[in-house]
């Protein structure tokens, strides 16, 4: 059982590391694409992989809002539907002068799950 156990701890890290990656890409492209007027669309080409990330491996959406107030980080798991407030990515975050983008992390480790959010750096 501890060994199932473990295996699966390295599983789930080695997919909220993923997800934490592909959430610090986004970011990292939204900031490099600020203008005076605030942010830019995303656009594919902003990609190595030629692609917005949108989802993780397990096909759960990564969300992101483009609102004045950011809301709250997101507190339960959403699976393919963002949480209230949110939008799937590829839409949001839309052209503004704010933002803020999320994954939800597996539970590992001994860490709960939970969600995994950047928002801009102003």
């Amino acid at each position: 059982m501890v060994g199932i156990a473990v295996y699966t701890d390295i599983g789930a890290g080695a997919r909220n590391a993923k997800r934490m990656g592909d959430i610090d890409a986004i970011a990292k492209a939204l900031e490099v694409h600020q203008t005076s007027n605030g942010y830019i669309p995303l656009a594919n080409s902003q990609f190595g992989s030629g692609g917005i990330p949108l989802t993780d491996s397990q096909r759960n959406v990564y969300c992101g809002n483009s609102t004045q107030n950011d809301p709250a980080d997101p507190t339960a798991f959403w699976g393919i539907t963002c949480p209230t407030s949110y939008g799937v990515l590829g839409a949001h975050p839309q052209a503004g002068t704010s933002w803020k983008i999320c994954a939800w992390l597996e539970g590992a480790g001994g860490e709960n799950a939970k969600a995994y959010c950047r928002s801009n750096a102003e």
